[in-house]
């Protein structure tokens, strides 16, 4: 579910792997135009042992039309925990999307 209008020319999508109680989260962005993104991704987890939440922030040089992975996130996931990602971007100095999904929640670009 997107929380604002997202920039037309931006793609986001979540890449998600799980084996043996491991989950890698790859978020990935595609642009129509080069551009230079800000990115801040944040990772919470809830189980019944409480939240763990991390976070990655930087810049990322995007080529256009070339899906570009923003970060990578491992985290331990059992069949009683939940994980969501919040994906926000920048452009210019501007935002340009905030982003969010389920760690469950794969698919193509929004």
């Amino acid at each position: 579910m997107m929380t604002m209008t997202p920039d037309a020319d931006l793609q986001v999508w979540l890449d998600t792997h799980a084996n043996q109680g491991q989950m890698r989260i790859v978020p990935y962005v595609k642009s129509m135009k080069d551009v230079l993104l800000e990115f801040r991704m944040q990772v919470v987890q809830q189980g019944r042992g409480g939240n763990s939440r991390v976070s990655q922030q930087g810049q990322l040089r995007v080529p256009a039309s070339q899906a570009m992975p923003l970060a990578q996130v491992n985290v331990g996931m059992s069949d009683r925990e939940s994980c969501s990602v919040e994906i926000s971007l920048r452009k210019d100095g501007m935002d340009a999307g905030v982003y969010r999904f389920d760690c469950n929640e794969t698919g193509g670009p929004r």
